[in-house]
C-alpha cells in the first residue's frame, strides 16, 4: 500500500517480493489513487452512508491480514492519504500487523516516524517494524532496491508471521 505516486516503484517492488512468499496473497493498493476524502471535511452522502471511495476501499482493508505501508521519506507527520485511510477505516487496522517502509533520500525525521507509529497504534494496529529503502547519496530507483532485499524480506516475514498469529488467535 503506497501513499503517493512517487512510492509506486517501491510498493511494486515490495509486492513482488511478498508474492514470492509461499501461501501469501498480495494486493497492492495505492492510497493516493483511492482518493479518500479528508475525514473531518468530507460531505457525507444522504442518510449517513459512506462516501463511495471509502465504500470501495474498506472491504479490501478489512479483509487483509496485514499491511506494508510505503511512506515518502520526506514526510512530516502522517501523509494525508494514510491519515484518511486510518480515519475512515479505523476498525480495519485493529489487531493487524503493519510494517512501515520509508521511501526516499531525505534525512530520517524521528518525530515524523513517531507520529506515524502512534497513528497506527491508535487504531490498535501492531507495528512490527520499519525500514528505509533508499540511501541519502542517490536517487531512488528500482535497481538500488535490489541491494535491500534482505531487509525487505525480513520485514515481510515479520508481517506474515504477525498475520498468521492474528488469524490463528481469531479461530480459537
Amino acid at each position: 500500500m503506497t501513499s503517493g505516486t512517487a512510492d509506486l516503484v517501491v510498493g511494486d517492488w515490495l509486492a513482488r517480493r511478498a508474492g514470492r512468499l509461499r501461501a501469501v496473497d498480495v494486493d497492492f493498493i495505492d492510497l493516493e489513487a483511492a482518493r479518500l476524502p479528508d475525514h473531518g471535511m468530507a460531505a457525507w452522502p444522504a442518510e449517513g452512508a459512506q462516501p463511495s471511495a471509502v465504500h470501495d476501499l474498506a472491504p479490501w482493508l478489512t479483509d487483509a491480514d496485514g499491511f506494508v505501508v510505503v511512506l515518502p521519506g520526506s514526510t512530516h507527520g502522517v501523509p494525508r492519504p494514510v491519515r484518511n485511510a486510518l480515519d475512515w477505516c479505523t476498525s480495519a487496522w485493529a489487531g493487524k500487523p503493519v510494517a512501515l517502509v520509508r521511501h526516499g533520500h531525505a534525512a530520517h525525521d524521528a518525530l515524523a516516524a513517531h507520529e506515524v507509529r502512534s497513528a497506527f497504534r491508535d487504531r490498535e494496529a501492531s507495528v512490527v517494524g520499519a525500514v528505509n529503502v533508499c540511501g541519502p547519496q542517490a536517487e531512488c530507483a528500482e535497481h538500488r532496491l535490489a541491494d535491500q532485499d534482505i531487509s525487505a524480506d525480513r520485514l515481510l516475514g515479520d508481517v506474515v508471521a504477525g498475520a498468521r498469529r492474528t488469524v490463528a488467535a481469531s479461530v480459537l
